[in-house]
């Protein structure tokens, strides 16, 4: 009767566990391998007493063999499923018995498929790195630093959060390529990346909308590197890379996972320089907030008919009778009636007491300030108020020159509106604390060994 209740509570148990197993596996693991399964917050059901229940089938069971050694007899092996013949079911490097001890899946060799091995989710004898009551085999964030494992270059680490952190390596002097990877202390930050916004119409400060453009206004997140070696390099430019004086600019991507930003992403450049060994950087995260603002696009015709363009001495003389890329100018309104114009040279227009006027000012100085007045012509006037002259064109040469302090009638030029144009400008800059979560860093020495591949069954040329 004794053993009979005995074989009764063995088939019971099995019973149990089999549909325990059976329903919770199918639940975790029916999901598209590229999407990957939600992270777990906790140990799966049948895992989560997987030890008691296997002792509790251990004790129970009058067959006592236990053919692969692995200290679970053959019976209790078919019952959890693993194979009574192999040591270690899953080939993860981790034995049967230890698995069941250690509460993870000896059928699977990444229990929680983040891409890390059982094997490797004990670093050191530790199991719970981040110390959240969940094994690292289960644990989808071991380092809990916000970034799922598998997106995330260094699991097993990450630092506090601050405004800046110190990276310090030591390198053979060839190139070398280091990946940075930070989440920003408040992570909805992040969902701003690369937004862009609307400003509304306006004519006036330093944003202007002329257009009903949409896309006004973008933020965009920089790692600011500096340090006592800031390479500048060509080679840099191909990642991005903008450096000014003791300092770079390194622009960052974001890490996604299921449809949000988790973590952000740059990698900066150090050119193979056998005197410099020793990288030693600070690294900050600034947000830089960029406007467009728009200006007046216009041709200028002189009272001749012809076009004022733009020359290659940089002289604007009034020679043109259509209108091309030379002939147009941005009228850039400085406030009380007093404007700039930039040539498409990328220069303002510019001049002194007696001279010509010149496409070579890289500012708005007080030489390329113009106070503009519309006249009963209709055309409309060119005084430099510093110099107290009206401008006019030269009628031999066609060039423009302060012509006389006095208001002739015949003084004048037609502003022919021709569109708008769009150009940058900052509005902001700030920075914010964040924590690494991850870096990389690979050296390149070149390739010793190439592997060439030919099919006989294609013509080579």
């Amino acid at each position: 009767m004794r053993w009979t209740f005995k074989l009764a509570a063995v088939v019971v148990s099995v019973l149990m566990v089999t549909l325990t197993f059976q329903a919770a596996v199918a639940e975790m693991y029916d999901f598209d391998d590229e999407t990957r399964a939600d992270p777990f917050e906790e140990i799966p059901g049948p895992f989560r007493d997987l030890d008691l229940i296997v002792a509790r089938l251990q004790a129970d069971t009058t067959d006592k063999v236990d053919t692969d050694k692995d200290g679970l007899y053959d019976p209790v092996e078919r019952i959890i499923g693993t194979n009574p013949r192999s040591y270690d079911s899953d080939l993860d490097q981790i034995s049967d018995m230890d698995e069941v001890a250690n509460r993870t899946n000896p059928m699977d060799a990444d229990s929680n498929r983040d891409g890390i091995p059982d094997s490797q989710e004990v670093i050191d004898g530790v199991n719970d790195i981040d110390g959240d009551n969940v094994p690292n085999a289960w644990d989808s964030d071991n380092d809990g630093d916000g970034v799922v494992d598998f997106r995330d270059m260094s699991p097993y680490a990450t630092t506090a959060v601050d405004w800046d952190h110190h990276i310090q390596l030591n390198t053979s002097g060839k190139a070398t390529t280091i990946s940075v990877q930070l989440r920003t202390s408040d992570p909805r930050t992040m969902s701003l990346v690369n937004k862009v916004w609307d400003w509304p119409y306006d004519t006036q400060g330093t944003v202007r909308d002329l257009d009903n453009s949409t896309e006004d206004v973008t933020i965009v997140p920089l790692m600011e590197i500096t340090g006592d070696y800031i390479p500048d390099d060509p080679e840099m430019d191909s990642y991005g890379i903008v450096t000014m004086e003791d300092r770079a600019y390194v622009p960052v991507y974001p890490i996604w996972h299921q449809g949000q930003i988790v973590a952000l992403q740059g990698q900066l450049f150090f050119p193979e320089n056998a005197s410099v060994t020793d990288i030693d950087f600070d690294v900050r995260v600034i947000w830089k907030v960029t406007g467009t603002t728009d200006s007046p696009k216009v041709s200028i015709k002189a009272v001749t008919g012809k076009y004022l363009s733009l020359h290659e001495d940089n002289v604007i003389r009034a020679t043109a009778t259509e209108v091309t890329d030379t002939e147009l100018f941005e009228m850039v309104d400085l406030d009380d009636g007093r404007y700039a114009f930039l040539a498409s040279n990328g220069r303002y227009l510019s001049s002194h007491m007696g001279s010509r006027v010149y496409a070579t000012s890289t500012g708005i100085k007080d030489s390329s300030m113009f106070l503009l007045e519309e006249q009963e012509t209709g055309r409309t006037t060119f005084y430099r108020e510093t110099i107290g002259y009206y401008y006019d064109i030269d009628y031999s040469t066609g060039e423009v020159e302060p012509q006389d302090s006095q208001l002739r009638q015949w003084f004048g030029f037609d502003i022919e509106d021709q569109g708008v144009a769009t150009s940058s400008v900052p509005l902001a800059v700030y920075p914010e604390r964040f924590a690494l979560t991850g870096i990389v860093a690979q050296e390149s020495h070149g390739t010793d060994v190439a592997v060439v591949f030919h099919n006989d069954s294609l013509e080579m040329p």
